[in-house]
């Protein structure tokens, strides 16, 4: 496995290799249906599997696929203003590891996202 940083660079090997995108943005989203349609839809006419997860804080998720499908992805994820400047992690695995396309929605992504954290006024006793 080899890693990159923009998918225009990864080379994918002759023998049919894939390219796994790892991705995550902390933003606000709404809508959240409509967001899950479309990705949902993208995905699968670009030829991706892996899954996505959406709430109301941003994307997390990790897809594979072929060269071709991932830079449609980014294009698109890029186009967007919520997500212009999403970063992704890019590795090379010769088969596909994941069987299926899947974007769910959460009610969170973070278990610390949207809450207050108070600590104690003094250190709990040892």
């Amino acid at each position: 496995m080899r890693a990159a940083t923009n998918p225009m660079q990864v080379s994918v090997p002759e023998t049919g290799g894939f390219i796994v995108a790892a991705l995550y943005k902390f933003v606000s989203l709404t809508d959240l249906p409509d967001w899950q349609a479309r990705l949902s839809s993208l995905c699968r006419q670009a030829g991706l599997s892996g899954t996505l997860l959406l709430a109301s804080e941003g994307i997390n998720g990790t897809v594979a696929g072929r060269r071709e499908g991932l830079i449609q992805l980014v294009d698109w994820l890029r186009k967007q203003p919520e997500f212009s400047d999403i970063e992704l992690k890019f590795a090379l695995h010769e088969e596909c590891p994941f069987h299926r396309m899947k974007v769910r929605l959460k009610k969170r992504l973070s278990p610390w996202a949207g809450r207050i954290l108070n600590p104690p006024a003094r250190p709990a006793p040892i």
